[in-house]
C-alpha cells in the first residue's frame, strides 16, 4: 500500500484563502472547500446579497 506524502496531505487539508489548517471547514456546492471564517470575509466584501465567488472555480455561490 502506498503511503501519501505529508506536504500532499497537508495541502488537501489547507484553505486556498488563508493557506492554514481548515478551521470550520465549509464546503461550496461547487465542491471547493474553504475555512468558515475565511467565506464570512468574503460575504462581508460582496455586500448584503450574501452571494461569494468562490476564489479557485469562479462560480458564484449563495450562502445562508
Amino acid at each position: 500500500m502506498a503511503c501519501a506524502q505529508p506536504k500532499a496531505v497537508m495541502f488537501e487539508l489547507s484553505c486556498a484563502i488563508c493557506l492554514e489548517q481548515f478551521k470550520e471547514p465549509k464546503v461550496l456546492p461547487c465542491l471547493h472547500t474553504y475555512c468558515k471564517e475565511c467565506l464570512v470575509k468574503l460575504v462581508k466584501r460582496k455586500g448584503p446579497d450574501h452571494i461569494i465567488t468562490c476564489p479557485e472555480c469562479r462560480h458564484d455561490v449563495i450562502v445562508s
